[in-house]
């Protein structure tokens, strides 16, 4: 997360793991499973919370060690923990201790532990929002004025120009997808795609020319097309 954002959201940044654990009382966790996250939040990790905290994982099973927060439930350390997702799923023999606790209604967990098979986000709102966040991201994909949500905007940003579109204003977004600014001119749908101009609006459309030809790409004193001479960052053919 850049430096900054955390004051816009009105929380505090911490230098590490660590910190954070000993000053949290309720932890919840939403991170992607990665070689990093495995067992990021350990037994030595959950100890470091102070006592009474409740422990939220809605993220991947993996991520926890869910024997150690067991271990901690049943003696007082945790307060409360709550787990929409398991290492193993569906669980197979042997179970964790905690889900067999959970199971068996033993005193130690009844009220302070609940577990969802991976599907506490399925309400009528949680259903009703994912539907239109996928219209809304399909619309802007098709329709522009640019994607939304895009994972590795860079990705995009490289194979369309390696594909002779040519840059928009500040070369984030394609001409393209709406407008090229060299021309002011609009171009419209092609096939229905209104991201494809056609050659007869677009004078930067490849018509007949290789894709090291395109204007927009740096040229040597040769006026060859002259990778080199790209800007950092940017794509090379």
């Amino acid at each position: 997360m850049p430096n900054g954002t955390e004051l816009g959201v009105g929380v505090e940044r911490v230098g590490s793991l660590e910190a954070l654990m000993e000053q949290t009382n309720t932890l919840s966790i939403h991170a992607p499973l990665t070689p990093e996250t495995r067992g990021m939040i350990s037994r030595a990790m959950l100890e470091r919370m102070p006592k009474g905290g409740v422990v939220v994982n809605t993220a991947r099973g993996p991520i926890v060690d869910v024997d150690a927060l067991a271990e901690l439930l049943k003696r007082g350390h945790l307060a409360g923990v709550g787990l929409d997702v398991l290492p193993i799923e569906p669980p197979v023999e042997p179970i964790p201790e905690l889900l067999r606790a959970y199971r068996a209604r033993e005193a130690w967990c009844e009220g302070r532990l609940i577990i969802t098979p991976h599907s506490a986000f399925f309400t009528p709102e949680a259903w009703a929002d994912t539907r239109l966040k996928a219209a809304e991201t399909m619309r802007a994909a098709l329709v522009g004025p640019r994607p939304q949500n895009v994972i590795t905007p860079e990705i995009i940003f490289a194979n369309n120009f390696l594909m002779g579109l040519c840059p928009r204003e500040n070369g984030l977004s394609l001409c393209g997808v709406r407008q090229c600014a060299d021309t002011g001119r609009r171009h419209r749908p092609v096939n229905g795609h209104p991201s494809r101009p056609s050659a007869e609006e677009n004078p930067h459309a490849l018509k007949g020319r290789k894709r090291t030809d395109h204007p927009h790409r740096p040229r040597n004193a040769d006026g060859q097309c002259d990778a080199t001479l790209l800007g950092p960052g940017m794509p090379v053919a």
